[in-house]
Parts: structure tokens; C-alpha cells; sequence
């Protein structure tokens, strides 16, 4: 079997992205939708709904153990040789979707494709998580992020071959999300292994509300303190803190955060949020982080 779709969720009904698959398949190709755990009542109707499609295999976790491991677990029990792994919340936008990967084989890369969001800002509650990635797709484009391949690595829709995942697994220790695919970036440039990237689409359709998307930024950014000296080079933030460190200043910083903290948040949770005050609130926030664990 030349390719298996696998793709891991959470507590999210993955169907619209495997129905969207089901049209375009190859011959011999498998999808396996990867459960970790979600224990609920929609979950349980919608993963036995997918248990009787054709060429869809379910793959169940006993306990949630968080992406990483949910990604490894997939990449094990695929037959394909190439593994494309895609973000449960995703849709394609081209009917082309497949063939622009297919196209690529034989290929030893990684190759990456990229991540779109609706044109027109589908919901006030999801304001920030919107306006943040909007402005990041103008500077994300293929060619842009094949300047730093490996830094700009995400998983959200990515094909690899399956003998490099199993060399090269995701970090398990990283349970909540945040930094995984950062760390998996780097791990393959100690490998040597090349990753490409494409423009070739998904549409993101699983936008959190703001407090959510605060909330879960805050626990990457505690992932990326706990990471850091694994980090140092492959996030922004790291280096942009470590200015502050060198200056004598994040101290300075740390007391701004703990002053305007309280500000920040109230115009990140409203409907007009300024994506340099996120920026800043994020700083901050690490900067506590750091004065936290010395204390």
C-alpha cells in the first residue's frame, strides 16, 4: 500500500474531512481515524459511524495521552509507505488534494503543505485565533517557509515517509498541544532529513473562542519553558527573551506583565484584539514563567 491518511482527534468529529477524502482517494490507500480518548457520547457515535466506512479504519486510545503519542500510535499501525498525517478540523479546498502529494513520490522528504482560514471572520467568539492567523498567512507562504524548513515545520498537514516517522517519533512527553511539531522540526534536522514545503491547502475549521486560545496559549507557553534549552534556536520568543536577559531588562518585563496583564486580556478577549498586544501578553507571560521556577 502506497498511502495512509491518518488523522488524530480529540473530542472533534473528523467525518466532513473523511467524507471530503473519500471522493479523491487512490486505489489502495487507508484512512485511520485516531481516537485519544475522548469519552464522550458524540464521540462514540461518530467513531462507531466511521468504524463501517469503507477503507476507514478507527484506532482507539485507552487513556488520553496527548497528540504526540496519538501521531506515533497512528504511524504504527499504518500499512502505507507514505504517511499523511492531517488535523482532524481540516478541509480541503482543491479537489487536487491528494494528487499534489502523490505527484511528489518516491520522495526520502518531508513535505509540508499549508494552512488557510476563511476569507471573512466566521464568529465573534473566535476573534483572536482568526486575526492571529490570518496575518500569518501572508508571511507563511511555501517559499518563505523554505527559508528555515525545519522551524517552520507544522503538523497539521504534512506527508512523510513512513520508515523516517518511525525513526524519528514525535516526543511523548509533550501531552498537552504546543511545540510538538517544533520539536519534531528540529529532531529531523539532527537527522539530516529534508522537509519541503508546498502551498497545497487544508482549511482550518476548528477555530477555538478567544479565552480558549489564551488559555491554550498559555500552556504551550509553559511547554516552551519546560523545552527551552531544546528550543533555543527554533522559536523567536526564546531569542527575543533571551535579549531581554542579556540587557538586564527582564525584570522590567516581568513587572510590565504583572501591571498590564489584567489590560491585555481584556482587549485579547474582546472583539477588536491588537495581535501586538498578544504578542507582548506573551512575552510577558514567559517572562513570569522564568522568575516563577527561580523563585
Amino acid at each position: 500500500m502506497k498511502l495512509s491518511i491518518l488523522i488524530p482527534t480529540y473530542r472533534y468529529d473528523p467525518r466532513p474531512l473523511v467524507r471530503s477524502l473519500c471522493g479523491m482517494l487512490p486505489g489502495e490507500t487507508e484512512i485511520l481515524v485516531g481516537d485519544d480518548h475522548s469519552a464522550t457520547p458524540e464521540a462514540e457515535a461518530y467513531l462507531a459511524d466511521l468504524g463501517r466506512w469503507e477503507h476507514v479504519r478507527v484506532v482507539r486510545q485507552g487513556e488520553n495521552r496527548g497528540a504526540a503519542a496519538m501521531r506515533n500510535l497512528l504511524a504504527r499501525e499504518a500499512q502505507g509507505e507514505y504517511l499523511l498525517f492531517l488535523d482532524s478540523d481540516a478541509l480541503p479546498l482543491r479537489s487536487s488534494f491528494l494528487r499534489e502529494y502523490l505527484s511528489l513520490l518516491p520522495t526520502d522528504e518531508v513535505i509540508c503543505g499549508s494552512i488557510c482560514h476563511e476569507a471573512t471572520l466566521p464568529s465573534p467568539d473566535v476573534t483572536l485565533r482568526w486575526t492571529y492567523e490570518k496575518r500569518a498567512e501572508r508571511r507563511f507562504t511555501a517559499k518563505r517557509r523554505n527559508r528555515r524548513p525545519y522551524q517552520n515545520f507544522r503538523t497539521f498537514n504534512f506527508l512523510v515517509p513512513r520508515p523516517t516517522m518511525l525513526a524519528c517519533p514525535f516526543d511523548e512527553t509533550v501531552r498537552l498541544s504546543g511545540y510538538e511539531d517544533t520539536l519534531a522540526g528540529r529532531a529531523l534536522m539532527a537527522r539530516g532529513i529534508r522537509i519541503r514545503h508546498i502551498e497545497n491547502p487544508l482549511l482550518n475549521m476548528g477555530l477555538e473562542d478567544n479565552e480558549t486560545f489564551l488559555r491554550k496559549t498559555e500552556r504551550q507557553l509553559r511547554t516552551l519553558y519546560e523545552k527551552r534549552l531544546e528550543l533555543q534556536d527554533f522559536s523567536s520568543l526564546l531569542g527575543l527573551y533571551r535579549w531581554f536577559r542579556l540587557t538586564g531588562t527582564a525584570p522590567l518585563l516581568r513587572l510590565l506583565h504583572r501591571c498590564f496583564s489584567a489590560a491585555e486580556r481584556r482587549n485579547l478577549l474582546s472583539t477588536k484584539p491588537h495581535i501586538w498586544v498578544f504578542q507582548l501578553y506573551k512575552l510577558g507571560y514567559y517572562a513570569t514563567l522564568n522568575d516563577a521556577a527561580k523563585g
